[in-house]
C-alpha cells in the first residue's frame, strides 16, 4: 500500500518544471478558484527561500502575508512587487547608480523585473509568478498577444521558471506557454466541490489529468488516487485508526442521543461497495469499542468476521466477547422475518445483560435484501430499531445506491446520514443530514496501523 497522505502539488507538476530551466505553466480560471494558492504552493514547493518573485496588482506585501502566511519565508517583502506602486526608484548593478522606473511603462516594467531576477540569481534559481495576467495588461494598457510575446520571450532569455496566473481564455497566450491548467469549482447540493485539469505539460506524460483539491488554512492540498483493493489488504492485517475531523465519530454520537429512530445511514455511491464498507465498518467498530460498546454485525460469515478481527489482536482478548457476527441462516421462506430477527435480538439482550453497556448493530442492508428481500429487509431495520435500541444505542445501516435500492423511506427514517461517494479514484464523504462540507478521505500505512484521515474540501 503506498501512502496516500496529503501531498505537496502533484508528480505531473513537479517533473513538468524539472526539464528545462525556463518553463512556463499558465494556470487560468474564474475568481476564487484556487489560480494564486496553487502557483504560490508550486513556488514553495520548486524553489529555495528567498528566491521566489511575486509581480502582482493592487496588494502589498503584508496582504499576501495575511492570506498566506506559509509564504512569508519564501518570499521577502522586495521580492513581492506591485506595479501600481509607481514611479519605482532601483539601484543599478553597473555603478551602484539609481533610476526610476515607470512599472506603467512595459520596457520598464521588463527592465525592473529583469534587475529583481538578476538580483535574485545571486541567491540561487529565480522562479516567477505573474498574477494575475489579465490585469497586468490592463494596466500596462496594452493586448493580451503583445504582452504574452514581450513576457514570454522575456522568461525564455532570463532563464527563470514562471507560473503565469489568467482569469480570462487566450488562446494565443495558451499556444506560448508550455503548460496549462485550469482550475475550477461546482456545487454538490450546496456544497463547494474543487477540481483542477492539467491540460497541457509538454514534456511529461499525464497519468491523472484531473485533480481534486481542498484550500484549507489558504494552502493547496490535493486528494491522490485511492487503491482500495490495496488498503482492503492492509486493513486485514492491521487495526485502522481515525485521525483528524472525526466525522464519523460525531454522527455516531449525534445518532444515539438522537430522540428520534437512532439510525446512521451511509449510503456509498460508488463501484467499490465492498471495499468501502469492509473499511468502514473496520473504523466504526474500531470507534465503537473504544466509547464502550458492544455489538453486532450482520451479514457476516463465520469465515469472514476470522478476517475482520484480525488485525484487532491488540483488542480481541479485552473485546472479543463484546462483539457477534451473525449470518441469516434460512431453510423455509415462512420462516425468514421472525428467525433472524429473533436471533437478533436474543443476542442484543445478551449482550446488554453481559456489558451492561450501550449496543450497536451495524447492517449491511443491500446485502440483506439479496440474502431475504426487500421486505424482509426493511422489516428487520424497522423493528429492531423500534423495540430493541434505547438512548446511546446506535443503529449504523450501510448500503450501496449502485444496487438501484429505493432507500426514500430509510433516509425518511434516518436521524444522521452520511453520503459516500467516488470520483476519478478519489473517495469523498459529507453529512446530509445534518448538513456539512465535503471530506475528502484519505489513507496512510503506518508501521503498525492503517491511519484514515477526512480532509474538508474548502
Amino acid at each position: 500500500m503506498t501512502g496516500t497522505s496529503l501531498l505537496k502539488i502533484p508528480n505531473e507538476i513537479s517533473k513538468f518544471f524539472l526539464i528545462k530551466e525556463n518553463q512556463t505553466l499558465l494556470v487560468k480560471g474564474g475568481p476564487g478558484t484556487g489560480k494564486t494558492t496553487l502557483a504560490l504552493k508550486i513556488l514553495g514547493v520548486l524553489t529555495t527561500p528567498k528566491c521566489g518573485i511575486y509581480y502582482t496588482t493592487k496588494i502589498t506585501s503584508e496582504k499576501i502575508y495575511g492570506r498566506y502566511p506559509w509564504v512569508k519565508k519564501l518570499l521577502p517583502p522586495q521580492n513581492i512587487v506591485d506595479i501600481t506602486k509607481t514611479p519605482q526608484t532601483l539601484t543599478t548593478q553597473a555603478g551602484g547608480g539609481r533610476e526610476v522606473l515607470e512599472y506603467s511603462f512595459l520596457p520598464d516594467f521588463l527592465r525592473c523585473l529583469r534587475l529583481v531576477v538578476e538580483e535574485v540569481k545571486s541567491r540561487g534559481q529565480p522562479f516567477l509568478v505573474v498574477d494575475n495576467f489579465n490585469s497586468i495588461c490592463k494596466f500596462l494598457d496594452i493586448s493580451i498577444e503583445k504582452a504574452a510575446k514581450e513576457l514570454i520571450d522575456f522568461i525564455q532569455e532570463l532563464n527563470v521558471k514562471a507560473v503565469i496566473v489568467s482569469e480570462q481564455t487566450n488562446e494565443i497566450l495558451e499556444s506560448m506557454v508550455d503548460g496549462v491548467i485550469e482550475m475550477m469549482y461546482t456545487f454538490l447540493e450546496g456544497r463547494i466541490f474543487r477540481k483542477m485539469l492539467l491540460k497541457k505539460l509538454l514534456g511529461v506524460e499525464i497519468k491523472n489529468p484531473i485533480y481534486h483539491f481542498t484550500l484549507i488554512n489558504s494552502n493547496f492540498t490535493y486528494f491522490p488516487v485511492v487503491d482500495l483493493g490495496d488498503i482492503l489488504k492492509s486493513v486485514l492485517k492491521k487495526p485502522i485508526y481515525p485521525k483528524g475531523k472525526p466525522l464519523l465519530g460525531e454522527m455516531i454520537d449525534r445518532s444515539s442521543i438522537s430522540p428520534e429512530i437512532p439510525i446512521l445511514l451511509i449510503e456509498l455511491e460508488t463501484s467499490s461497495a465492498r471495499e468501502i464498507s469492509y473499511i468502514l465498518q473496520a473504523l466504526i467498530v474500531a470507534i465503537l469499542l473504544g466509547k464502550g460498546y458492544s455489538g453486532i454485525i450482520t451479514p457476516m460469515r463465520s469465515e469472514d468476521a476470522a478476517k475482520f478481527l484480525t488485525p484487532h489482536t491488540d483488542m480481541a482478548k479485552k473485546f472479543l466477547n463484546n462483539v457477534r457476527f451473525l449470518y441469516p441462516r434460512i431453510k423455509r421462506e415462512d420462516e425468514k422475518l421472525q428467525s433472524f430477527i429473533n436471533t437478533i435480538q436474543e443476542n442484543i439482550n445478551e449482550l446488554k445483560k453481559e456489558n451492561k453497556g450501550p449496543i450497536f448493530l451495524i447492517l449491511r442492508y443491500d446485502l440483506l435484501r439479496k440474502i431475504l428481500g426487500d421486505e424482509t429487509a426493511r422489516r428487520i431495520v424497522k423493528e429492531i430499531t423500534l423495540s430493541n435500541m434505547v438512548k446511546n444505542d446506535v443503529c449504523i445501516v450501510i448500503t450501496s445506491k449502485s444496487d438501484k435500492i429505493d432507500i426514500e423511506e430509510l433516509e425518511r427514517s434516518s436521524s444522521t446520514i452520511i453520503k459516500v461517494f467516488e470520483e476519478h479514484g478519489r473517495i469523498f464523504c459529507y453529512g446530509e443530514k445534518p448538513y456539512t462540507q465535503i471530506y475528502g478521505i484519505l489513507f496512510q500505512e503506518k508501521e503498525n496501523h492503517i491511519e484514515i484521515n477526512l480532509t474538508p474540501m474548502v
